[in-house]
């Protein structure tokens, strides 16, 4: 195996996601951050959700909403609904996103079949997410 090569390959691809993510998800992130205030406005809570390794995401993320991302805060009511072991849920967003294009709105999908870059770029618009929110929620 040629190391250099596919060492190389492994950070080629992930430009190339991020800066197809970058394209795609740029209006449908600014509907979530829209519905998610609405959320949060109406003192309702954030669910974050994934299966396998983004099973752990949705928990950090639910985290860095209720503790804080960044700056010293006030709570933002989230949670993820595989924190208990027997929730199990089978959706990943990604691909085409399967029966969720049809059920979810705002949808932010991931432009990418290959499962470790969609993880990367899914804790990345969280944590994205997770910002908008710390700028502009009362301290």
């Amino acid at each position: 195996m040629d190391l250099t090569a596919f060492y190389d390959h492994e950070f080629d691809e992930h430009e190339a996601i991020v800066r197809a993510t970058r394209d795609a998800v740029s209006v449908p992130f600014a509907a979530l951050c829209g519905a998610t205030q609405k959320v949060l406005s109406a003192g309702n809570k954030i669910v974050f959700f994934g299966n396998g390794g983004s099973a752990a995401d949705s928990r950090h993320l639910a985290t860095e909403m209720l503790v804080r991302y960044k700056t010293n805060r006030a709570p933002l009511v989230a949670s993820a609904l595989n924190t208990d072991s027997s929730l199990l849920t089978a959706v990943l967003t990604g691909r085409s996103g399967g029966d969720l294009p049809r059920l979810a709105n705002p949808l932010v999908m991931v432009p990418s079949t290959t499962i470790a870059r969609i993880q990367k770029l899914h804790i990345m618009i969280g944590h994205m997410l997770c910002n908008v929110f710390e700028q502009t929620c009362d301290r």
